[in-house]
């Protein structure tokens, strides 16, 4: 085959393949399917203009038992752009209301000023596949009213600034379901507010939050006819509906004063590095959680003597539940670990002013996992409020899997694993859960210099002191080491309790 008629061909394909195209209107429902997705009608009016879409005022309304709301606020213009490309043009400045009603905790009503500054914004594809990008060189929010309850907040004041940004956003619609995945970068944000407080004292808070670059990436899976918030067990059943997020953050800064008139001031201040969130639902659960670099807090008021000062090195969490009704157990998981906790010194010197105990950063970690039996839909939240609240024992245990457990402080630590399978079981008390089996490890290092210290500082007795000893030695036997006790307890299914094999019950 001769170059000349390979260079033609390929011409030829290229030349006879269909060019991505979007016109307005195609963008328009775009834009209209997946805000229905999510489970909010959009009600806007679209009014041609030459080959140009001009949308009017969208109003979102939010109605759910004992919960309402509504959010307006002014449409874009779609403009044909080059090649296929549909331009989205945002009205700047704009105006934006929202309000909401919930039974016994009373309404609000609020307008707020938008303004943008440098945006961009294009979407591509075709009615199937959907791409839109745009960016911004900042954005603001200004509170212009507020009522409470019928009545008007003149005090209060609001700012949101939000730097530089970017948005990708990919779109892909089928029949039953929208797949969404979006990317939000931006520089940082400020966030100011101010608010009087009611009552004859009166007062008024203050507060403010900074952050530094954030990126926040979501995958979406969203059923065509809407979220059903009050009862989507099906749709994430069916694989129509899942959620996957994520959100970091360089840094977070917060401050707050309030001026609670005749009772004074307080202030408190807070911060946090590497922020870093998640939030996962699907047909295998609900999991959320994060992990954090170093963090701390100050609080200073007139009613404590003292400031309070707490730092740490980082905090992780997670937690993740099944949502969905099944015979077969499933798995379910938490973590909670405080790295190098410390405390200022004002609030040790209240028992220990001589600093007879070690100051030492404190950890704490618990890591466990496991699995349950669900004997209901938990996101059938419409039958629960039709039915009064949950019938039944939500939940059956079936095995506890705990694989590190730490607690150290003051020079002691408390380290340990476990692992407990639990009896089927009627419809009980959470308190009456019987255990089939189990067997918990322990090492506790250096607690009776510790018991010698409080006893030194006068913050524990002599009896208090020979009783913890009497009862750890029931459970507790010398281990390899200086001060370091361990334990082995036993459940056996006959409902016998062992420690390091003498049998306490």
């Amino acid at each position: 085959m001769s170059l000349l008629f390979r260079s033609t061909a390929i011409c030829a394909i290229l030349a006879g393949a269909p060019a991505l195209a979007l016109t307005p209107d195609e963008a328009w429902k775009g834009w209209q399917a997946q805000i229905k997705a999510m489970g909010l009608p959009v009600s806007a009016e679209a009014t041609p203009d030459g080959d140009a879409l001009q949308i009017g005022t969208m109003s979102i309304q939010i109605d759910f038992p004992k919960v309402k709301g509504y959010i307006t606020l002014p449409g874009p213009r779609l403009e044909p752009g080059q090649g296929g490309a549909v331009n989205v043009i945002y009205p700047t400045p704009y105006t934006v209301t929202l309000g909401g009603e919930a039974e016994g905790e009373g309404k609000f009503d609020a307008t707020l000023e938008g303004e943008l500054m440098g945006q961009t914004a294009v979407m591509t594809g075709d009615p199937s596949r959907t791409v839109t990008d745009w960016a911004h060189q900042g954005m603001t929010f200004t509170l212009k009213s507020l009522t409470v309850d019928g009545q008007p907040a003149d005090n209060a004041t609001a700012t949101l600034k939000m730097l530089a940004g970017k948005v990708n956003s990919v779109a892909e619609y089928g029949s039953d379901s929208i797949n969404v995945t979006s990317t939000n970068e931006m520089q940082g944000y400020s966030m100011f507010y101010t608010l009087a407080i009611p009552g004859e004292e009166g007062g008024k808070v203050q507060a403010d939050s900074n952050s530094g670059p954030t990126t926040a990436v979501t995958k979406m899976i969203l059923p065509s006819e809407g979220i059903n918030w009050l009862a989507s067990q099906d749709q994430l059943r069916d694989g129509r509906l899942g959620i996957d997020m994520q959100y970091k953050a360089a840094s977070v800064t917060s401050s707050q004063m309030m001026d609670m008139g005749a009772d004074g001031k307080m202030n408190q201040l807070s911060s946090v590095e590497d922020y870093d969130l998640f939030a996962k639902l699907s047909a295998d659960g609900l999991s959320y959680g994060g992990t954090t670099g170093n963090f701390g807090f100050n609080i200073e008021s007139a009613e404590i003597p003292f400031p309070i000062g707490m730092r740490g090195d980082g905090v992780e969490m997670g937690l993740g539940v099944p949502l969905l009704q099944s015979d077969e157990a499933q798995p379910m998981n938490l973590t909670v670990v405080l790295k190098d906790f410390t405390m200022n010194d004002e609030i040790w010197n209240l028992f220990d002013p001589g600093q007879g105990l070690p100051r030492d950063p404190a950890n704490f970690a618990l890591r466990a996992d496991g699995t349950m039996i669900l004997n209901f839909d938990l996101l059938n939240i419409q039958k629960m409020m039709d039915e009064g609240g949950p019938q039944g024992m939500p939940a059956l245990p079936v095995n506890v899997n705990v694989s590190e457990l730490l607690l150290a402080a003051a020079g002691a630590s408390l380290n340990g694993d476990a692992t407990i399978s639990f009896k089927g079981m009627p419809d009980i008390m959470m308190s009456d859960i019987p255990v089939n089996e189990g067997l918990v490890n322990l090492t506790l290092t250096g607690a009776n210099a510790l018991i010698d210290k409080l006893v030194g500082l006068g913050l524990m007795s002599q009896e208090d002191a020979m009783g913890a000893r009497m009862m750890s030695g029931m459970i507790l036997k010398p281990g390899e080491g200086d001060d370091v006790l361990t334990s082995t307890i036993e459940i056996k299914p006959d409902g016998s309790v062992s420690a390091n094999g003498q049998r306490l019950r």
